[in-house]
Formats: C-alpha cells, structure tokens, sequence
C-alpha cells in the first residue's frame, strides 16, 4: 500500500492534518475557528493544524482564511501548507480532520486509516459509514458540519483518549474518562492537566489508529470506492436534471 504507517515523521506536539483545497465547500474556516477554541479558550497552545491542498481555487477564501489565522492569534498554530505529498504529511498528524460541509465518499478519511490516524470528521456524505463499523463503535468522532466547538472538543477527546475512546483500545473497558474533568476550573480541570493526560495516551491514541487501518483495509476495498463514487456521481447528475 502506498499509504503506511510511519510513527518516525509523527510530530512531537498535538498536531492535526487535513488535506483539502482551501475553498468555501471544505469548510477551512471552520476548522480555523475550532482551533482557537482549543488555543485560545482551552489553552492547548501547543496544538497545530497543519492545511495541505491547493491554494488556488479560490484566492478570496484564502486571503479570509489567513486574515481569520490572523485575527485570532494562531499564525503558530494553524498553517495553510499548499500542496503535500499525502502518504507523507498524513503521517505527521496525531489526528487526521475534515470540517467538509457535503463530500460523497470521502477518500482521504480511508487514506488516513491507512496511516494509522485516528479521524475526526463532519457528518456529511459517507463520512459516518468510513468511520464506524458494524458494533457502532467510532474510529474517532463525527461531529456536525459548522459546528466549531464539536469540532474543537472531538480533537481534544481523540488527543485524550477521552469520553469513552479509550475503551475502544484497552480491555477490560476502563471507566470513563470525561473531558470536562479536564476543561473546568471548577472540577480540578487545567491546561497541565489536559497535558500530562494526551501524553499518557500516545500508545492508545495510535492503537485507536491501527483499528481502524485494520477495519479500512478489510472493509473498503479500491472497486467500492469506485462503484459507490459512480453511484454518487449518477445520483447528482440525476437530481441536476430533474431540476433543470
């Protein structure tokens, strides 16, 4: 397989990757705005987003995605890279993220399967049916489309190992670790905190990968791709005629 897993070219801080050309249908500013939820109001300074695709598209939306990176104090934080090679950027990520507001079958959520990340994604399409098997259990989260704070706070659980993801990996099920235990003040919850927890979940953050790279390779073969992409192809032709 082209896509592989490489824990090598990982980054060091908590780090998210999209791939997606910067334009208005991606919904790139609405993975900006759940960044500076998570920096600015959770703390978690040392979180990056890390953009890949084209520039180019549309220029406009570009220039307001940069001023919005602007604006809200994350030129550290969030980077809009251009293009990348994919098999090589995704396994940089701790977390593979698509904030899309419509997609058919999305491909890059497999890819990054493949890569052994763990994804949180909106629910549009066939985003939900990619990441969660037969049991109902979630490869990572989805979440809204346009929904900032879902968003922000699927990230920090998948980081975590939080809200019930952690029992997806270990056996017997631990209790349930809640991420407000670490958001709020009032229940004992800092940045510190939230910290020394992701660290302690490295190992489980990566196992959660490696299931689903095991559930994509078993369930999401190259030809069902294809077939259900044409399906999804034909569909929007059909309805395009109908309202013509």
């Amino acid at each position: 397989y082209r896509f592989s897993v490489d824990r090598d070219n990982e980054n060091e801080l908590p780090t998210a990757v999209m791939l997606s050309h910067v334009y208005e249908l991606k919904g790139v500013k609405f993975a900006i705005r759940a960044a500076a939820v998570i920096v600015n109001e959770y703390g978690l300074t040392s979180y990056r987003l890390l953009i890949y695709g084209s520039l180019n598209k549309d220029p406009a939306y570009v220039s307001e995605c940069r001023a919005l990176i602007a604006s809200s104090n994350l030129s550290s934080n969030v980077f809009l890279m251009g293009f990348g090679n994919a098999p090589k950027v995704l396994t940089q990520g701790w977390v593979f993220v698509n904030s899309s507001l419509s997609e058919g079958l999305p491909l890059a959520l497999g890819e990054a399967g493949l890569c052994g990340l763990p994804v949180v994604c909106t629910d549009v399409g066939g985003s939900r049916e990619v990441l969660t098997n037969a049991a109902g259990e979630v490869f990572g989260a989805v979440v809204p489309p346009r929904d900032v704070h879902r968003l922000a706070a699927a990230q920090v659980d998948v980081f975590g190992m939080l809200n019930g993801l952690e029992g997806l990996v270990k056996s017997p099920e631990p209790e349930i670790v809640k991420r407000e235990d670490y958001l709020s003040p009032s229940n004992g919850g800092s940045v510190e905190a939230l910290e020394k927890r992701i660290a302690s979940q490295k190992s489980n953050r990566r196992l959660l990968g490696m299931r689903f790279r095991e559930y994509v390779l078993s369930n999401f073969t190259m030809s069902r791709y294809l077939r259900e992409h044409y399906c999804t192809l034909l569909t929007a032709e059909s309805i395009y005629h109908t309202r013509r």
